[in-house]
């Protein structure tokens, strides 16, 4: 990896759809530094030079340190790394990414695990290779350049190496969805949602098949290499399922980007014999599942309180109203509410979520960094001339506030107000 985003005269779709995502700059993550220096000396030893300078990756969505490491030796190598305290659940997966890529076969392109360190901290050491995302919005030759390499890979991946659940074992979340949006008039008729469910309820015997599946390839998973090659990276959660079930997956982003897929789907052979309504089966599923699984189950009017850190989060703050009220997590980990003033000229966010480190001072740096270097946030600045340190009463644990940002040590709370 090591990815730096290259402009190229390919068109882009006739039709982009906008988006204010930041695209290439959807991760916050700590760098190289933020490491335990024991951690360090490790890696140093693996590779047999010292670092003399790294380069911290922004793309992608997992909290994982995540940069490309120069050593004085002139080689460059990437390292992922996460704590086994403070991520455990993001640890684990790089330790299945690690047995995952001893397992695939050579013939499939990916990024080649060198080292694996596993203690306080699991650390994944890969060869790096030069390597750019695919441009977004998506452009018609880089996504007939990737279906090209994912339908590749699906033959190297037939019969399925190693021991891979179920598609529709593995997400048996994406069944049932339907049941919990019965009566939103929003998304449809009322038969309407309930084709959608009966489409969804079809999983386990649509996607049944004998190819290990990705599941989670898109643009930054994705990575196009000077030769023309496309290396499939990110192996921390395949199952085993279809075939086609990948490059359908993948055309869910260009979808987004004003692609005409439908086109796509047509001329891709993989996808071109699959039938409209196993499809449409898959597609139910996921739209079910991602319709309901953010949302927490709290009336509109009535107040939510966090179990860890007891912060309330009222239907009404300050004049503006809780519009959504969600979690990227199944505990808790990642919740963040939306307020709206009445005539839509104030938002607020609210983020709640456990930091990959537990030093207060630095954790409450880089987030005050944050808020002041995003574009989004229109340039915010600090509210006061100092950070003000407190203790709540009653509590031992310690907090910081400043430029409208608090956290707490050990049960952390990033709040973004207006």
């Amino acid at each position: 990896m090591g990815l730096v985003p290259t402009s190229s005269p390919a068109a882009a779709p006739t039709s982009p759809v906008p988006t204010y995502l930041p695209w290439g700059r959807t991760a916050r993550r700590l760098d190289w530094a933020h490491l335990p220096p024991q951690v360090r000396f490790d890696v140093e030893a693996r590779l047999g030079s010292p670092v003399v300078a790294d380069s911290t990756l922004t793309h992608g969505y997992v909290p994982v340190i995540e940069t490309v490491l120069t050593l004085a030796d002139g080689t460059h190598h990437l390292l992922r790394a996460a704590s086994t305290k403070a991520q455990r659940s993001f640890a684990a997966s790089l330790r299945a990414e690690a047995a995952w890529l001893c397992t695939l076969p050579k013939t499939v392109p990916t990024v080649r695990l060198t080292h694996l360190l596993d203690g306080d901290w699991v650390v994944l050491l890969l060869e790096h290779t030069a390597a750019r995302l695919p441009h977004r919005p998506w452009r018609e030759d880089d996504l007939v350049r990737c279906l090209e390499a994912v339908s590749a890979a699906a033959v190297a991946l037939t019969p399925a190496p190693g021991e891979a659940r179920p598609f529709a074992e593995d997400l048996a979340d994406w069944m049932g969805r339907w049941d919990i949006l019965e009566g939103r008039e929003d998304l449809g008729t009322p038969m309407q949602l309930l084709t959608a469910g009966r489409l969804a309820a079809r999983l386990p015997e649509v996607t049944a098949g004998d190819t290990l599946v990705h599941t989670d390839l898109r643009d930054d998973t994705l990575h196009l290499t000077p030769d023309g090659g496309v290396l499939l990276d990110g192996w921390a959660w395949p199952v085993r399922g279809a075939a086609w079930l990948d490059p359908l997956l993948l055309l869910v982003g260009p979808c987004g980007d004003g692609v005409d897929v439908e086109a796509v789907l047509r001329r891709t052979p993989l996808l071109a014999r699959v039938r409209d309504e196993d499809v449409d089966c898959v597609l139910a599923a996921m739209a079910g599942f991602f319709l309901t699984s953010c949302d927490l189950p709290v009336p509109a009017d009535k107040g939510w309180r966090h179990a860890e850190t007891g912060v309330a989060l009222m239907a009404q703050n300050a004049g503006l109203t809780r519009t959504a009220l969600t979690d990227a997590t199944q505990g808790e980990f990642d919740v963040a509410a939306q307020y709206w003033a009445p005539d839509k000229s104030v938002t607020a966010t609210v983020y709640i979520f456990r930091p990959a480190i537990a030093d207060v001072g630095l954790w409450f740096d880089r987030s005050q960094t944050a808020l002041e270097t995003r574009a989004e946030f229109r340039n915010a600045a600090p509210a006061s001339a100092d950070p003000v340190a407190f203790e709540m009463a009653g509590e031992s644990r310690r907090h910081l506030t400043a430029a409208g940002v608090a956290c707490a040590q050990e049960k952390d709370a990033l709040f973004l107000r207006p």
